[in-house]
C-alpha cells in the first residue's frame, strides 16, 4: 500500500474525532442561542395589556422553562421543559418530558407563596375561581380533601422568598400538628418540595430568579427594551465551566473510539487475509499493532477534547467576539497538527526524532490537514442534506490525498537535490564524504576507531624459503564514478555502487 495514503490514513483517524468533536460544540452553542430567541419571542408574545405584578408571574414560568433547557442543551441533556399554559384546575405551570412538574407562585412575600403552593382541595373548593374544580375533583372521591392540589409537584418560588416560606410552612406545621395532624402534613409536603429552580435528577436545572427581577424583567417588556443579558441570560453568561469540561471529556472518549475503530478495521482485514492464507495469524505484529492503536486512540482523546473545548469557549463568546465565528474545522486541524507538533517535540527532546524529521512531519502535517479540509468543504457542499458525514468523506479523500500529494512532492524534491546538489535553503543535507567501498578501492585503509585494537605479540617461527615461480600477468583496471543518492532522511550523499 502506498505510503503516502497510509501516512494521510492515519491523520485521518485521528482528525474525524476531532472534527466531529468540534462541529458538535459548535452546533451545541448554536441550539443554545436559540433557545434565548425563544425565550425574548415568549416574553414579547405575552403582550402588554397585564399588569407589572400579573406579567411577571407569567414571564417567570418561562425564565424558569428556557434557563432550564439552556442548561440542559449545554449539558448534552435531552430533558425539556415547556409551559403548557393550560388554565384547568391545579394544572403544572411546567413540565419537563420526564414527566415532572411544577408550579411557579411568585407572590408579594415568601409567606404569601409558600401559602398559594399549600392550599388544599378543601380551600380551594371555597375559592370562586377554583371552586368548580375542586368540588368536582373532591366529588369523585380519589384524593383526600386536606391534600394539597400541587401535591407531587416541585413548588417554585423566588430565590429571595426561601427563609421566609420555609419559616412560615414550619410554623403551620407545628400549629396543626397539635390539633389536626392530618391537616400539618400538607406543610410538610410543601416544605419537601419547595426550591427556587426547576431542576431534573440528573442535575439540570434553570437559573433562579428574585421577585424584583421578574418584574423589572416585565416593566422593561411593557416598555420595550427588555435585554436579558442584564440577567445574565446570554451564552457567556450561561455556560459553565462544568459545562465545557463535561462535554469536552465526552468528545474526547467519542474521538478516541472513532480513531481506535478507523486504525482497528485495517488490522482486522490484514488478520483475516493472513488468517485465510497461512492457516495463523502473527500474534507479534497484533501486539505490536495493539499497541500502535492505544497510543493513536490516546492522541485523538486529546485532540477531541481541546477541540471541543476551545470551539465552546470560542463560539459562546467566552475568548471575545472576534473569535464567534471561527470554522469549527480550522480549530479543529489546528489543534491536531499541534498536539502531533508536540508528541514529535518530546520525541526530539528524547533523542527519538531529528531536527529534520520533527520540521519535516510538521510540514506534511499542516500540508496534509489543509488538503483536507479543501476536501471536507467540497464534501460539504456535494452533500448539504448530511453535512457531517459529507464532510468526513470529504475529508477522508482529501487527507489520502494530501498524503499521497506530499510524498510525491518530497520525492521529486530529493531527485533534484541529488541530481543538482542544492539544499534547498537547508532543507536538504548535502553530504560528500565517501562510502567506505570506494576508499578500499583508492587503497585507504578503513577502520572503526572504536573497535581498533593493537596487535598482539608473537614469535616469528623459522621456515626455510619455498622456490616459486610468480605466473606472469597483465594488470587491469577498472574505472568507476561514485553516485550520489539519498543516505537518510532529507541527507544526500555517495552511495555504495557495489
Amino acid at each position: 500500500m502506498d505510503a503516502g495514503f497510509v501516512e494521510g490514513f492515519e491523520y485521518f483517524a485521528q482528525n474525524a474525532g476531532a472534527q466531529i468533536a468540534a462541529n458538535g460544540s459548535a452546533e451545541r452553542i448554536v441550539l443554545a442561542e436559540e433557545e434565548i430567541a425563544a425565550l425574548a419571542e415568549a416574553i414579547e408574545v405575552l403582550g402588554t395589556n397585564k399588569s407589572v405584578d400579573f406579567l411577571s408571574g407569567d414571564i417567570a414560568e418561562y425564565l424558569l422553562a428556557h434557563t432550564f433547557n439552556i442548561d440542559a442543551i449545554l449539558s448534552e441533556s435531552e430533558n425539556r421543559a415547556t409551559v403548557p399554559r393550560v388554565t384547568s384546575f391545579a394544572s403544572p405551570d411546567i413540565v419537563l418530558n420526564t414527566g415532572e412538574e411544577f408550579q411557579v407562585k411568585f407572590y408579594a412575600d415568601g409567606a404569601k407563596s409558600a401559602r398559594a403552593q399549600s392550599v388544599t382541595y378543601r380551600e380551594a373548593s371555597n375559592n370562586p375561581s377554583t371552586k368548580a374544580g375542586a368540588a368536582h375533583v373532591i366529588a369523585q372521591g380519589d384524593v383526600d380533601p386536606n391534600s394539597p392540589i400541587y401535591k407531587g409537584m416541585g413548588r417554585v418560588i423566588p430565590k429571595d422568598q426561601t427563609a421566609d416560606a420555609e419559616l412560615f410552612l414550619d410554623r403551620k406545621a407545628a400549629k396543626e400538628s397539635v390539633t389536626r395532624k392530618s391537616n400539618a402534613r400538607r406543610y410538610v409536603e410543601t416544605k419537601e418540595n419547595l426550591t427556587e429552580v426547576v431542576e431534573d435528577r440528573r442535575g439540570v436545572a434553570s437559573k433562579s430568579f428574585a421577585r424584583e427581577e421578574s418584574k423589572q424583567i416585565a416593566r422593561e417588556a411593557k416598555e420595550g427594551n427588555l435585554n436579558l443579558e442584564d440577567y445574565g441570560i446570554s451564552m457567556d453568561q450561561m455556560i459553565k465551566a462544568r459545562h465545557i469540561l463535561a462535554s469536552s471529556i465526552k468528545a474526547g472518549m467519542s474521538a478516541a473510539m472513532i480513531a481506535a475503530v478507523l486504525k482497528a478495521g485495517p488490522l482486522l482485514v490484514s488478520c483475516v487475509e493472513e488468517l485465510v492464507a497461512t492457516g495463523e495469524v502473527d500474534l507479534d505484529r497484533l501486539q505490536d499493532s495493539g499497541t500502535d492503536l492505544a497510543t493513536n486512540s490516546g492522541a485523538a482523546f486529546v485532540t477531541g477534547s481541546i477541540s471541543s473545548a476551545i470551539v465552546e469557549a470560542m463560539h459562546s463568546g467566552l475568548l471575545g467576539e472576534s473569535a464567534k465565528d471561527l470554522n469549527p474545522s480550522i480549530v479543529a486541524s489546528a489543534t491536531v497538527v499541534a498536539v502531533n507538533a508536540i508528541r514529535n517535540g518530546v520525541k526530539v527532546a528524547k533523542g527519538e526524532m531529528g531536527n529534520r524529521e520533527f520540521a519535516d512531519a510538521v510540514v506534511r502535517d499542516t500540508f496534509v490537514s489543509a488538503v483536507a479540509l479543501a476536501g471536507g468543504a467540497v464534501g460539504q457542499a456535494a452533500l448539504p442534506m448530511v453535512p457531517m458525514i459529507g464532510y468526513l468523506l470529504g475529508s477522508f479523500v482529501g487527507s489520502a490525498v494530501g498524503g499521497i500529494t506530499y510524498n510525491a512532492g518530497q520525492s521529486l524534491l530529493m531527485s533534484f537535490a541529488v541530481e543538482k546538489g542544492i539544499t534547498f535553503f537547508g532543507i536538504v543535507d548535502q553530504d560528500y564524504e565517501l562510502p567506505e567501498s570506494t576508499l578500499e578501492s583508492l587503497g585507504i585503509e578503513v577502520f572503526e576507531y572504536e573497535r581498533f585494537m593493537p596487535d598482539s605479540a608473537s614469535i616469528d617461527k623459522f621456515s626455510p624459503d619455498v622456490l616459486r615461480l610468480d605466473p606472469t600477468s597483465v594488470d587491469t583496471y577498472r574505472i568507476s564514478f561514485p553516485k550520489r543518492g539519498v543516505i537518510g532522511f532529507g541527507k544526500v550523499g555517495y552511495i555504495d555502487s557495489h
